[in-house]
């Protein structure tokens, strides 16, 4: 399939091929491959405009670069989708970022700003009625209270 949208030249069908091709790398743990692939579909994105298929791939990047242990890098990837995610009033998508930069800042150990970010994502999963995640975010919400008390 993706050599078909190269050669028709459909930018856009080569762009969602490489996000499925990335997603398979990512659940099988080819977090190398599932780099390539994200990269390479955000640069089509980019070329298009795409602010969904932009969000899409960060969010994406974000998730191999923690997988990966690139918490730092993680985070900048987050923090480029978290405004595309505000501005196209993606309400799930903006608390399924901050709970992702939650957890790159608790897995730093700055707990603060962790706890901001799941504040901020607790907020809007309670307004949009989602209470599986809200219950998520309440527990690690609560798991950074707990070690914050630690170092009181």
């Amino acid at each position: 399939s993706l050599v078909v949208k190269r050669e028709i030249n459909d930018m856009t069908g080569e762009a969602r091929c490489r996000v499925r091709i990335g997603l398979e790398h990512l659940s099988l743990s080819n977090l190398q491959e599932a780099y390539y692939e994200f990269e390479s579909a955000l640069r089509l994105f980019e070329k298009l405009e795409d602010d969904h298929g932009i969000a899409i791939c960060y969010e994406n990047l974000g998730d191999t670069l923690m997988k990966l242990g690139e918490l730092h890098e993680a985070i900048i990837a987050y923090e480029k989708c978290l405004p595309i995610k505000v501005e196209t009033w993606d309400k799930v998508g903006e608390a399924q970022c901050l709970d992702n930069l939650g957890l790159a800042h608790y897995s730093l150990g700055d707990l603060s700003k962790a706890a901001e970010y799941y504040e901020q994502s607790m907020a809007i999963w309670k307004s949009e009625g989602e209470k599986h995640a809200l219950l998520t975010c309440c527990e690690s919400l609560g798991g950074v209270c707990f070690h914050l008390e630690e170092h009181l």
